[in-house]
């Protein structure tokens, strides 16, 4: 069980890799993914306007939406999860010198589960995450969309933690409350 989660981290970690340098050349619409039709764009990771759940803590904000996105470039489950990231107090990320860590939990009732489960984790290294910063965000935010390796339509309740851990060794700690997970996109684009 062990070897399996860890083979499993790894895989996300790649997986958060090759996503990062792809969204390091993209800005605002995303590019139509191949089977996407002709002249259709992906929306911005976390559409204006939309009510996704946000908490603030410790200096951080952090948006999550509840709409698992359809992503062609994700391998396998093609899932993604859409979310912003802000610094709201004093101690603005320095470009190359911070790191993020987004840990999700799965709140889903199970037989035999007493409680939340971390079943991803994405570590996003200072130089991917100066790509994902929104042009001209005063105080900085970043704009992601990471790969949901384990994704299943079970799936129904599920929990985000971010974690920035600043130059200086702080770390600024931000979680959602459980979100229920909307499948719809899933299902319309005929994903996992």
């Amino acid at each position: 069980m062990r070897r399996l989660r860890i083979d499993l981290i790894a895989a996300t970690l790649a997986l958060v890799v090759i996503g990062g340098i792809i969204l390091a050349c993209r800005s605002g619409p995303r590019p139509a993914a191949p089977n996407t039709p002709a002249g259709e764009t992906q929306p911005d990771p976390v559409a204006e306007g939309s009510e996704p759940a946000a908490r603030h803590d410790d200096g951080l904000e952090v948006t999550w939406e509840n709409k698992v996105r359809y992503d062609a470039d994700t391998a396998e489950t093609h899932a993604a999860i859409a979310g912003r990231v802000r610094l709201t107090g004093g101690d603005e990320p320095r470009e190359g010198a911070d790191a993020l860590t987004v840990t999700l939990y799965n709140h889903t009732p199970a037989p035999g589960r007493s409680g939340p489960v971390p079943s991803d984790v994405w570590r996003v290294d200072s130089a991917t995450l100066n790509h994902w910063r929104a042009e001209g965000s005063e105080p900085p935010e970043y704009r992601l969309l990471l790969p949901w390796g384990s994704y299943s339509p079970d799936v129904t309740d599920v929990r985000l933690e971010a974690v920035l851990e600043l130059k200086s060794g702080k770390k600024l700690t931000a979680q959602s409350d459980v979100l229920t997970i909307d499948h719809s996109e899933m299902k319309e684009r005929g994903g996992n």
